[in-house]
């Protein structure tokens, strides 16, 4: 069995004890038999037993500054510092490469005790692990928005926390919080400018969907559609969804059929997923890409054809529904995750054929930034929220895990 830090720790100081509790007694009771014959004939009993204290006084300061030193072997932070977990980047799994656990790694670590002024100290509670960030575990993201997690530096990402300590003017004790780079580590000190505060009341005490429905997960499924898709009440299109049972493409299916969509339909992995989206989250059909052929289902599903794309994962699967769009259909590009593993550009290019089709039809593909309408980011909020409290928009919930799990949940 694996020796564990605690247990380590525990080994070494009784084995501590026990060493210098022999020193000390050995040393007591060669003071008593040869000491005290020695200073009795010369001096007198009080005096011999001054003696003998003050050795034994001697020994008790040596056992206590070694126990401190064992201490330090063992890791105990230092006074005014805390000890915290956190993971951080181990290893690059290569462009091409397809990640594993092993390309992070969890240790402890220390934090101060104090915070500084406009700091604030905070738990975690919540951290969002998003496809995105295969690209972070690259040297080059290939992005001018995203810069890439540094090796043996902890990973962050979208987070929620609860305030421990605060020394800023917009938050105390007992708020939740919220950011965009909310470090993997389970406590924190953040720049209080760099959070924002929650009110659970707006997702009804559910606060992992400031995360995902109501966080950014929706605001791009939500703007990518009112932007991208130029969806209209009453035009009778028709929405495809690749990757619908995932956190955005099953938000961006309700949300196109919420919008004006007379038809939608996904694409998944599973037959359980497929079952899950029209059964639970109101599509029209789902395909499981895995079975028969997405061909002809589609064309079986969408007779009219495609007007709107809703593009999470590229590839084979986005070439088939291009190649079924309408003339003056739109395509979201949302994410490319069949792409992330392959050094290629982004938005990756489509094949000579694909690139034809779009062009002939006038299909819009352009890149979707959601970053680029923070401007719209509280109405959309407030937007999401309304419909969750309504029961309009069903959101699909996980028991959460603690953050050794989080590469596990990443690969």
């Amino acid at each position: 069995m694996a020796l564990t830090r605690q247990t380590g720790k525990l080994f070494i100081h009784k084995f501590a004890y026990f060493t210098f509790e022999v020193v000390l007694y050995d040393s007591w009771a060669w003071m008593q038999k040869l000491a005290r014959p020695i200073f009795h004939s010369q001096f007198p009993n009080y005096k011999v037993l001054c003696l003998i204290f003050c050795f034994k006084k001697t020994c008790v300061s040596v056992l206590q500054t070694m126990l401190s030193f064992v201490e330090i072997l063992c890791g105990t932070a230092a006074k005014g510092e805390m000890i915290i977990q956190r993971v951080v980047l181990n290893s690059r799994p290569g462009k091409n490469g397809v990640p594993v656990a092993e390309n992070f790694r969890l240790e402890e670590s220390t934090i101060a005790d104090a915070i500084q002024a406009g700091q604030v100290r905070v738990r975690t509670l919540y951290l969002s692990v998003d496809p995105y960030m295969r690209c972070r575990m690259n040297e080059d993201t290939g992005s001018d928005y995203l810069l890439p997690w540094q090796l043996s530096e902890v990973a962050d990402g979208g987070g929620i926390g609860v305030v421990e300590e605060s020394k800023h003017d917009s938050f105390a004790k007992g708020d939740f919080v919220m950011s965009f780079n909310w470090p993997w580590q389970t406590v924190a000190i953040l720049d209080g400018s760099l959070l924002q505060k929650l009110i659970p009341q707006l997702v009804n005490g559910r606060l992992s969907y400031f995360l995902g429905a109501a966080g950014i997960t929706g605001l791009t499924a939500l703007l990518g559609i009112k932007e991208k898709g130029h969806v209209a009440v009453g035009a009778n299109q028709t929405m495809v969804v690749s990757g619908a049972a995932g956190a955005c493409g099953s938000l961006a299916g309700q949300i196109g059929r919420l919008e004006g969509c007379s038809r939608v339909v996904g694409i998944a992995g599973t037959d359980e997923k497929c079952s899950i989206l029209v059964q639970e989250m109101g599509f029209d059909a789902a395909i499981n890409y895995k079975k028969g052929n997405v061909a002809e289902q589609l064309r079986e599903f969408c007779p009219g054809g495609v007007d709107v794309y809703f593009d999470n994962v590229g590839g084979d699967i986005s070439d088939t529904v291009i190649s079924q769009m309408n003339q003056n259909s739109h395509i979201i590009l949302c994410g490319q995750i069949s792409q992330y593993n392959k050094d290629v550009p982004y938005p990756p290019p489509l094949s000579p054929d694909i690139e034809k089709i779009r062009k002939e039809r006038n299909i819009t593909r352009e890149r979707f930034l959601v970053l680029n309408y923070m401007d719209k980011q509280e109405a959309s909020v407030l937007q999401l929220c309304q419909w969750i409290q309504e029961g309009k928009l069903k959101v699909r919930t996980f028991s959460p895990w603690p953050l050794i799990r989080s590469p596990q949940v990443m690969v």
